[in-house]
């Protein structure tokens, strides 16, 4: 699953950066503030014990494994990068906002600010 995920978020920072197409940037800051919101608690021992290769059987990592995960992040470091900016849209204030009120969130997502606070502390 994980593999499609980071394969959407490459096309859509491309799509992005050579279209400067809001929509790309809006669905990729919507997407990167909710795996945000699920990484911290992820834990790859209790998902599946396909990614043996993928952490040198020492069971660490968060969603592939120790040993992919740096690249699993890259992908989605880039993402923030590219749509830094876009956190400030007023659709996807809106759109998070509504959603952090009705899930109960302790981050109200409000604002960009919110928005990007969440980004950086549930993946960076």
């Amino acid at each position: 699953m994980w593999r499609y995920v980071i394969s959407g978020f490459r096309s859509m920072v491309e799509y992005y950066v050579y279209t400067d197409d809001e929509r790309y940037a809006i669905a990729g800051c919507i997407l990167l503030d909710k795996v945000a919101d699920v990484y911290p608690d992820y834990d790859v021992t209790k998902v599946s014990l396909n990614y043996y290769q993928s952490h040198g059987s020492k069971f660490s990592g968060k969603i592939l494994g120790s040993i992919a995960e740096e690249d699993t992040c890259e992908h989605l470091l880039r993402a923030y990068d590219a749509f830094y900016e876009a956190f400030d849209n007023p659709k996807v204030v809106e759109f998070l906002s509504a959603k952090a009120a009705e899930q109960g969130l302790a981050n109200p997502k409000t604002n960009g600010n919110l928005i990007r606070e969440n980004v950086e502390n549930g993946l960076v």
